[in-house]
């Protein structure tokens, strides 16, 4: 009697370790598709005002107005040639219709903690460059993100009349994704 329930204690204890571990696969995947999903979302505004910028100059200026335009401890964006980009046909063919490419590099694990390296790739206009954000971190989403955010939204509104800041901003809003306002800091 006593095996028996010992049996039946062991095969609950099994079931329910395998049942924890099946839940922590589940969220660490859906984690991982949020994570894709919000590094996307906050990227686009960038991949919008790189696009703008670069769609005034000639092609030979791109690469100092990136290195311009980077948070000085980013470095994480680069211009490449698309013949030169490890893409399969189907992440290639989005490319080619403007549209940014997510690839997510093999899980990494350190110290036990994943650790997923992403890359948005977009092609610059109707050229053969592609714009790459690459070896993106957790961390450098919110922060790096935010800073190239700040540094876009103060250009475009130095460069812009202030009757036209209201629809500035709200084309701005659209493209980042958040909601951009003026306060004005005198009459607080």
């Amino acid at each position: 009697m006593f095996k028996l329930l010992l049996k039946y204690m062991i095969g609950f204890i099994l079931i329910g370790l395998v049942s924890i571990f099946i839940l922590y696969l589940i969220s660490a995947k859906l984690f991982y598709l949020s994570f894709e999903q919000t590094t996307l979302d906050m990227n686009q505004g960038i991949f919008y005002s790189l696009q703008s910028e670069f769609s005034t100059h000639p092609e030979n200026q791109w690469s100092t107005i990136l290195t311009e335009s980077q948070p000085l401890d980013a470095n994480t964006a680069s211009i490449k040639p698309i013949s030169q980009l490890h893409l399969n046909q189907k992440e290639l063919n989005k490319l080619m219709q403007g549209e940014i490419v997510i690839k997510k590099s093999s899980d990494i694990y350190y110290f036990g903690y994943g650790v997923v390296e992403i890359f948005l790739y977009q092609r610059i206009g109707q050229s053969n460059q592609a714009l790459v954000l690459g070896d993106i971190p957790l961390s450098w989403v919110a922060q790096k993100t935010s800073a190239w955010m700040v540094y876009f939204i103060r250009q475009e509104l130095q460069h812009t009349p202030r009757n036209q800041w209201r629809n500035t901003l709200q084309r701005l809003s659209s493209a980042y994704k958040v909601p951009l306002s003026i306060l004005d800091i005198n009459n607080s």
